[in-house]
């Protein structure tokens, strides 16, 4: 992601787009995001904790999020199946008012609302009020000291630092990273499974191979 932001920052340059000082800036606030990354680790480690004993028993989860952060929700989700094996899906903010919102089974499934203060803020705030009424269990990963989205959800996990609404899918994954990886050792499941059983890469599992048939080797398959 830093490479592909670096080339559509220096394209921008060099099109005259963006002023030279203008992607210094850009650049610089790149160069600042490992330190971001590593405050938001320390800052909530122990918020991460305490919801994954909260959910421990649970096998369903949501991860919520628009704009850029609709991929760190498909992210979260991802990341979670991957190591858990729990059933996890990401969701676009507003899709989630018009489709997870009627889910009548496991009312209390943990949901995650990715939201870094940018334009979907407001309406991320709105979608709380009836995600708490059904019972959801909700967590927020939203700027440290967030005053419209924190204050209405069962947990904040916060994000520690400035990073501007276009760069935050390189911070606000951490969250869900750490809570996947934490999940994973509660329930003491191993991640991918541990490829073992079914899962086994030698015996068993065809994920990373496929066959691509060339013309010579379907001309007596008709």
């Amino acid at each position: 992601m830093i490479a592909l932001f670096l080339i559509a920052i220096r394209l921008a340059e060099v099109r005259a787009k963006i002023t030279q000082d203008q992607a210094s800036a850009l650049r610089q606030q790149l160069a600042s995001i490992g330190d971001a990354v590593e405050a938001t680790i320390e800052g909530c480690r122990d918020k991460v904790l305490e919801v994954v004993k909260a959910t421990r028993d649970h096998k369903n989860f949501v991860f919520v999020g628009d704009g850029p952060n609709y991929s760190t929700a498909l992210f979260g989700a991802a990341k979670l199946l991957e190591a858990a094996g729990s059933h996890a899906m990401g969701q676009d903010t507003e899709e989630w008012a018009h489709l997870q919102y009627f889910a009548n089974v496991d009312t209390d499934t943990p949901t995650f609302v990715i939201s870094p203060g940018g334009r979907g803020h407001n309406r991320a705030a709105e979608i709380l009020d009836p995600m708490n009424r059904v019972g959801r269990y909700s967590v927020g990963i939203v700027p440290e000291g967030d005053e419209v989205v924190g204050p209405n959800v069962d947990v904040v996990l916060p994000v520690i630092g400035s990073v501007p609404e276009m760069f935050s899918p390189m911070i606000y994954p951490v969250a869900t990273e750490l809570f996947a990886a934490y999940f994973a050792d509660e329930i003491g499941e191993k991640f991918f499974r541990g490829f073992e059983g079914p899962y086994d890469d030698d015996d068993a599992n065809t994920i990373k191979t496929s066959s691509i048939l060339s013309r010579n080797d379907m001309s007596g398959s008709a």
